[in-house]
């Protein structure tokens, strides 16, 4: 089989096209390029998508890891080359991702049915999926080849003839399956035949057991139901007494909901005129509100009463006019000034005319008289009497002018007395002080008439807001003449209001009772009323509580009476039961035969095995053997393989073999491509190789080694070699 061409809708191809040449193709790209999608797409083409796959770690199934980014169905078309015909593949995802498949000549475009179907991979490849995988399909992170039921039975055909029916872990694992099915631990056939017979054992004690409990169970329930009679019949005298009296209570309620009846309808009658409630409400509020303000202003007046301020008295002053206090302070702080003035002046002038007019008068006198005496002439007589009398009038004059300053003075020490000052300065002071006095009484005067005239302003408010009220409640009926009477209105019509609510409550609830108790009220009574007297002592609800009880307590009897009848039949026949119980020891005797027999098989098995793997194993090693040391440059010569395809290897020259663990990471990849590349020698000669990344860790002169190995393999079949570096490119240019 030889690939020629592909076109995919898959992961991120886009209705990409890669045409591949027999032999070797080396595809290069770098990281993301789409080649791991390459391979995973070539292997589900083949082989389909697994749909029941899940996802698991980070392992993540092909129909989510590669579902297309464009968001299309998944797609492909696959031209082949297979036993001489131009082959065409296409998937679709009708109904599954790639689920659809169509195979038909290329050129005739008439259809294959042999490649249509589920097994259309197996038919071109030779081998099943799973083999595929392990052999010819290497990727980087999947290059060890692990235990495989479908790979060991391709190995072991290899030497049965041709025949690929034999696999020893197939067969193996059904014996196993047989074994297990018989005895695994604590499960399997014969655990479970055991565990039979321990419970037909069980069974027939417990049948023993039930019965025993089965008869007192029935003694007890029938103890309660006698208990039960006897408690039915007290409970029916309990009842007719109660009826009597519920027939009694029916015509009280009755009498009692006719009395609230009448109640309710006085009432609506004395509430018919009034107001509606939230007229009701709102008056009140009103009225509330008004008798507050009136409380408040009361309270006003009564804390902050409005005085008259008392005119302020200064003996000083006898004329509280402001004009005539300044004119009376002025005028006498004058005259006291003129009084201290004129005194010491006056006195002055009194001193000098005390003493000097007399002098000059004797002065005078003694000259006329000189003057006379020598010229005794009557006019100078007349001149000194009249000079005398001059002088003694200028004294006599300024004598009077100094008694009347004295009294001035006098006069005005009163006036500073009457003021308690000692000058004019004290006087202006002490009228300056009453005339501020005067002033703040004016103050007083004029705020005491402003909180007058507020005051009055809301008294006639308030009596206004009152005339108001007053006459809004008698609009609805109210009779009052003042505020106190309609607050006593209000509280007759609230308290009317409250009797009525109160009334129809009370109807309702005798209603209520009345309608409860009147399906007794013609009841008849189920026992006579001279039978009653037996049952006058017992009290119902201790009755009652006594007979659920009792019945209470029969329950889990009946249902433990039922579970032990239950429990009895399922049990069954205890004869039946010995019976079983020889049936069962025979058949794990059987059974335990089989077990032994199974045993036996399994080890001729595994005899059988590991001669057939002695002689296919040392075909797949040598083949793998060759390659490894073509590919290591013959560092090593052999490879060994056990029955778990656990590997080691064989050095030149060194005495052991060694195990993987002891290689590095690119010496580990050469052994697998050298075990797969051996598989596809035994088990796929013509299927295509795919390597995906497989060669990233060879170094230079291995890969030169991989890549010559692998240009020899490509003469005879098809590898696609897709790697993200171009090394393998230009060794491979270099050695054209």
């Amino acid at each position: 089989m030889r690939i020629q061409r592909m076109r995919a809708v898959f992961g991120r191809l886009e209705d990409r096209t890669l045409s591949l040449e027999p032999g070797l193709n080396v595809i290069s790209g770098g990281n993301e390029a789409g080649k791991s999608t390459w391979a995973a797409f070539l292997a589900a083409m083949l082989y389909g998508v697994d749909t029941r796959a899940r996802s698991k770690g980070a392992e993540v199934p092909v129909k989510i890891k590669y579902a297309p980014w464009s968001g299309k169905p998944m797609a492909g078309r696959m031209e082949l080359d297979w036993n001489g015909r131009n082959v065409v593949l296409e998937r679709s995802s009708a109904q599954a991702p790639l689920g659809t498949l169509k195979a038909f000549d290329r050129d005739s475009g008439s259809p294959i049915p042999e490649l249509g179907g589920a097994d259309c991979g197996e038919i071109l490849t030779g081998v099943e999926e799973s083999v595929f995988r392990k052999s010819a399909f290497l990727q980087q992170r999947g290059q060890a080849v692990s235990a495989d039921p479908q790979l060991e039975k391709r190995l072991s055909g290899l030497v049965a003839g041709g025949s690929e029916d034999y696999a020893f872990t197939e067969i193996d694992a059904k014996l196993k399956k047989l074994q297990n099915a018989l005895q695994y631990n604590q499960i399997g056939l014969i655990p479970k035949a055991r565990a039979e017979l321990d419970g037909i054992d069980e069974a027939l004690d417990r049948a023993a057991r039930l019965l025993r409990q089965q008869a007192k169970t029935a003694a007890e329930l029938k103890a309660l139901r006698e208990e039960e009679a006897e408690l039915v019949r007290i409970n029916a005298g309990t009842e007719a007494l109660r009826q009597r009296d519920l027939r009694r209570a029916a015509a009280e309620s009755r009498s009692a909901l006719e009395a609230a009846q009448s109640e309710r309808a006085a009432l609506e009658a004395r509430c018919a005129g009034l107001p509606a409630p939230d007229v009701l409400g709102s008056m009140k509020e009103d009225v509330r509100e008004l008798r507050a303000a009136l409380e408040s202003a009361e309270m006003e007046d009564r804390m902050d009463p409005v005085e008259a301020p008392a005119v302020p008295k200064d003996e000083r002053f006898p004329d509280p006019d402001p004009k005539k206090v300044r004119a009376q302070a002025d005028r006498e702080a004058a005259f006291v000034r003129r009084a201290n003035d004129m005194y010491p002046q006056r006195e002055r002038s009194w001193a000098m005319a005390k003493y000097l007019i007399p002098a000059v008068t004797a002065v005078i006198a003694a000259w006329l008289l000189l003057l006379f005496s020598s010229n005794p002439n009557k006019i100078y007589l007349f001149s000194v009497c009249g000079i005398t009398v001059l002088v003694g009038l200028i004294l006599f004059i300024e004598y009077r002018q100094r008694a009347a300053s004295r009294r001035a003075l006098d006069y005005a020490a009163q006036i500073l007395a009457r003021y308690g000052c000692v000058d004019s300065e004290g006087i202006d002071r002490a009228a300056e002080d009453y005339l501020r006095k005067l002033e703040a009484f004016r103050a007083a005067q004029e705020a005491a008439a402003r909180k007058t005239e507020a005051r009055s302003a809301r008294s006639a408010q308030l009596a206004e807001r009152e005339t108001a009220l007053l006459d809004r409640m008698r609009a609805g009926g109210a009779d009052c003449g003042n505020l106190d009477a309609a607050e006593r209105w209000l509280r007759q019509a609230g308290d009317d209001r409250l009797a009525l609510d109160q009334a129809q409550r009370d109807e309702r609830r005798a209603a209520e009772q009345y309608e409860r108790l009147r399906p007794h009220a013609g009841q008849g009574l189920s026992v006579p009323e001279e039978d009653l007297s037996e049952f006058a002592s017992y009290d119902l609800a201790v009755v009652r509580d006594r007979l659920s009880r009792c019945r209470a307590a029969m329950v889990p009897l009946r249902s433990e009476a039922d579970r032990l009848d239950g429990a009895i039949s399922q049990i069954g026949d205890t004869l039946a039961l010995h019976a079983r119980r020889e049936q069962t020891r025979a058949r794990i005797a059987r059974l335990e035969q089989r077990y032994a027999a199974i045993l036996l098989a399994r080890r001729a098995l595994k005899d059988a095995d590991e001669d057939l793997r002695a002689r296919f194993a040392p075909m797949l090693c040598r083949r793998a053997g060759e390659l490894f040391s073509e590919l290591t440059g013959g560092a090593y010569d052999r490879v060994s393989l056990d029955r778990d395809m656990q590997v080691t290897v064989h050095p030149v020259g060194s005495p052991v073999d060694r195990p993987l663990s002891c290689l590095s990471g690119g010496t580990v990849d050469q052994l697998w491509l050298a075990l797969r590349l051996a598989i596809c020698d035994l088990l796929l000669p013509e299927a295509p190789i795919v390597l995906d990344d497989a060669l990233v860790y060879f170094d230079d002169e291995r890969l030169k080694t991989a890549l010559t190995l692998l240009r020899k393999l490509g003469k005879t079949r098809q590898i696609l070699l897709f790697t993200c570096q171009d090394r393998e490119k230009r060794i491979l240019d270099q050695k054209e």
